[in-house]
């Protein structure tokens, strides 16, 4: 296999990766239209064909990002997220994580004045240090999550940048991670600590 060869595949693979993004996006978009336009013109009832012609997906329909027709019980899927999950709630987990890292932060600190090995005492700073940087860095993904929050908040739809949903589950997904790698890193001092001083 020559270079060229390679890189062709490697760009087929590149397009068809970014053809099936779109589409998702496109089929996200196109079901909240659907849904916005069965409240509308139909008060709440919902149509149906007689010839089934909403229950086949086709070739082409898939191709053009169409294949909306997925149906659970009898309603088209629509990726519409709750209210119970919406930026305020998510800045609302953000403060509660933030006050719970500062937390375990201030009891951690105190083993430093402690007669500690150095291990432990490297541990504990290891701890204190990145659980500070996630929570007080202007530029942590804490605090760049909590901005996306913001202006997801933000009235005004014309902003082509706003994040979605999607974009602030996933985000919140990354920055629950760092929060755990960190509780795991409190946890260790703990044991350590303990088996220390027993």
């Amino acid at each position: 296999m020559g270079f060229m060869s390679l890189t062709k595949h490697g760009l087929g693979l590149v397009l068809l990766a970014s053809v099936g993004a779109l589409s998702v996006l496109y089929v996200s978009w196109k079901c909240t239209q659907k849904e916005q336009e069965d409240r509308k013109g139909n008060k709440g009832t919902k149509k149906k064909d007689d010839d089934g012609a909403e229950e086949a997906l086709k070739l082409d329909d898939v191709a053009t990002g169409d294949a909306i027709t997925a149906k659970v019980d009898d309603s088209p899927v629509a990726f519409v997220a709750e209210p119970s999950c919406g930026p305020a709630a998510y800045l609302q987990r953000v403060q509660e994580e933030r006050a719970r890292l500062t937390g375990r932060c201030d009891d951690a600190e105190k083993y430093q004045c402690w007669n500690l090995s150095s291990d432990v005492l490297e541990r504990v700073r290891s701890a204190v240090g990145q659980s500070i940087l996630l929570t007080t860095n202007k530029k942590s993904t804490l605090a760049t999550f909590e901005e996306l929050c913001r202006v997801a908040m933000a009235p005004g739809g014309d902003n082509p940048y706003r994040p979605t949903m999607n974009d602030l589950a996933a985000f919140w997904d990354l920055v629950e991670k760092q929060v755990k790698n960190i509780d795991r890193l409190f946890d260790d001092v703990h044991r350590s600590v303990e088996q220390e001083t027993a």
